[in-house]
Parts: structure tokens; sequence; C-alpha cells
């Protein structure tokens, strides 16, 4: 099998999050850049990756780029794939746009492996288990007031989630942060995972020093406290406190894992799969976790999400928001609170996204079902492509 042609574009989804309910929807949007590589078998893989912000034009060009340079080769060959990649961007990676950009084609070359041969990418990678918890995520933000906060905790959990993130780090006090951390957890009550994200937004000093206070709402855990980078820093937050802490999403590649798990900064790794570089399942993502007894927690790329919980490592759970565009893996079925998967679909799949017959549907309003959809569905049809993909 060989690659034949690229296709790159740029999505644009409302910024919007079904979660959320009550509050008014931001008008911005998020941009996403799709990838699709043709075969000449007939195969079309599909690969997604994001972060670009305001070079976003500069990321969709990497893809293209990096793609353009892996026409004629096999894509089933994954690794070879990605480090002939590796060697053309010579000292530009690892890290940034390149990282990303090579996220989206590992991420194609993946879903064209598991097409070929019929089974889900989970399946490919051992399919341990068919099933990863999931939590909401993206409905408890920062800016929203301690009052919406108390309602929307206890709505969450009626939906079917038992474990949900929230956010603190912009609040004028300590006493502030903890009275936040107070209201959400005697909202949901004691039988919800409640996690708590923090965005780097904490000296290490305050990060103790909240974290002691908010110890007896028993947090299932504590994410980023202080800078990604600061290993030592983490290392103190860790060993001050007794509620676990996750850290790792910010990292590029995967030498900074083992510089996290030699300090014994974190107790939950948090593994980006598009920053680290696709899914591409080396034993080292994993495994180090794995020796040094710390859990491995998937974020952001929902189709890899379910993948890497599925495979058999240490899965802590998987991100479940309402921002981005909707994607399934691996046949893998969303559902408040947990992600099931092995039903009738192969490779990773994003039904809603990349045809342009699911295309059409969607700016009628329909879901993949068939059903008509609200404006305040979870699938969102107000999709807006670039005018003139970038074809190859």
């Amino acid at each position: 099998m060989k690659i034949t042609h690229v296709t790159t574009r740029v999505l644009r989804t409302p910024a919007d999050n079904p979660l959320v309910v009550g509050l008014p929807a931001p008008t911005d949007t998020r941009e996403f850049v799709t990838l699709e590589l043709g075969t000449d078998q007939g195969l079309v893989g599909l690969g997604l990756t994001f972060f670009g912000g305001a070079l976003t034009p500069a990321l969709k060009a990497a893809v293209d780029a990096l793609a353009r340079l892996v026409v004629g080769d096999d894509p089933t060959q994954v690794e070879a794939v990605g480090a002939k990649l590796r060697r053309a961007a010579s000292s530009s990676g690892p890290g940034g746009i390149f990282s990303l950009a090579l996220s989206a084609i590992d991420i194609a070359c993946w879903d064209i492996r598991g097409k070929a041969v019929g089974q889900s990418v989970c399946a490919l990678l051992g399919g341990l288990r068919d099933r990863v918890p999931t939590y909401a995520s993206g409905a408890l933000m920062r800016p929203h007031p301690v009052d919406y906060l108390a309602k929307a905790g206890p709505r969450l959990r009626d939906m079917g989630f038992r474990q949900m993130k929230m956010q603190c780090g912009s609040e004028p006090t300590v006493a502030a942060s903890v009275e936040r951390v107070r209201v959400v957890r005697e909202a949901v009550g004691p039988d919800v995972d409640l996690m708590c994200d923090i965005n780097q937004l904490w000296s290490v000093n305050h990060a103790i020093g909240v974290g002691r206070r908010i110890e007896p709402y028993h947090l299932y855990w504590l994410e980023d406290p202080v800078a990604h980078d600061d290993y030592a820093g983490l290392a103190r937050v860790a060993d001050a406190l007794t509620t676990p802490i996750a850290a790792g999403e910010y990292h590029y590649g995967i030498v900074p894992f083992r510089h996290l798990l030699e300090a014994r900064s974190i107790d939950i790794v948090m593994i980006d799969l598009l920053r680290v570089g696709g899914g591409d399942p080396r034993p080292s993502r994993g495994g180090d976790s794995q020796r040094a007894h710390r859990g491995v927690h998937a974020v952001d790329a929902p189709a890899l999400r379910g993948d890497a919980g599925a495979r058999g490592r240490p899965a802590r759970g998987a991100e479940e928001a309402g921002p981005g565009p909707r994607v399934r893996s691996g046949g893998a079925q969303a559902l408040p609170g947990r992600l099931s998967g092995h039903r009738a679909a192969v490779g990773l799949i994003f039904p809603p996204l990349f045809s342009y017959a699911s295309i059409a549907r969607f700016r009628s309003r329909y879901c993949e079902h068939g059903k008509k959809q609200s404006r305040s569905s979870v699938a969102r049809c107000s999709l807006a492509f670039e005018t003139s993909p970038s074809t190859r």
C-alpha cells in the first residue's frame, strides 16, 4: 500500500460548550487542521491537530509539507514514516509546530492501518479493556461564578458523570480558592471524583498552602498547579500534599516525562497525544509510568484518548469535553461517564467532519444518526471549511 495524495484543511467550529447551560455562549471559533491521506488501495486515513492559535495557517502548511514527503510510502509502517519525518525536520523538532504537524500524520497512518485490517486501533494495540471512564471537562470553568458551579455540578452528575473537573487559579485570595472547591464538593456529594485544574497559575508555596486547605474535600487530583517545567517545584508540591498531582499535558515529546518521573514530580502522567507527536504507542510512552507506579491519563484528540485508555496501561480516564469536534474512536461510543468500544467501525472514525456528505448533513443541522439537533446539541452543525483546501 502506498500513499498517493494529501489533502489538508482548516476546520472551524463554535467555541461554545454544550455542557455549559444558562450562560451566554461565546461567539468565537476554534480552528483545527485536518488531514486526509489517500492510498492506492482506496483507503483514506484521517488525521487532526490543533493548538495553532494565530499560527494555524503555519500549522496547516507544516502538515501539508510533511505529508507530501511521505507520498509513495507505506502508511502502515507508522514508525518508519515517523522516523523519516523526524530526519527531514532536522533540528526543527522535537516540539512546537513540528510535533503538532507530525501528530496529524501519525493519526492518519494509524487510521489507515486499522481500516486495512478491519479493526479498531484499540484492537491493534492489544485491546485489554473495551471501555474507559470519562469525566466532564469544560463545564466548571474559571470564569464561572460560584453560584453557577453549585448548580452545574449536580446537573453533570445527573447526566451520568461520576467524574468531573473544575478550574481554580485566578481567585484573589486563598480563602476564595478553598471556598470554590468546597462549594462544588458539597454540591456533587462525596461519591463523585472531583478534579481541579490550575493551569500553571500558582507558585509552589501558594500551591502547597491552598492544597493543604482543600485536602478535606478529597480531590481526585490537582492538575498543573505550578509551571509545567518546574520539576523540582512540582516535586515539592507532590511531597507536601496527599492529593495526587497530575501534570504533563504541556510537554512536547517523550523526554520530559522521564524527568517528571525521575523527580517524582507527579502521581498521574497526563499525555497530550498531539504534543507528543501522535498516537504511535511505543512502550516508552506508557511503560516508564507503569514501572514508576504512576497512572496514565490521555488528554485531547478524543479519538486517541479512548485507544490510549483501552490498550491496557493503568489509565485514570479520558477527558470528555464539550468544545471541539465530536470525534469517535475506533468504533467507540462516547456516553456521559464512559467510553465503550468495539462497535461496527474501524480505524479512527471522525463521523461528522470529513466527508462532504456529512458536512452537508451537518450544515442541514442533522446529526450522524439522521435526527435533527437543536443549537444546544452536543453534535454541532455550523462547520466552516477553508474555501481552498490544499490537495495533491
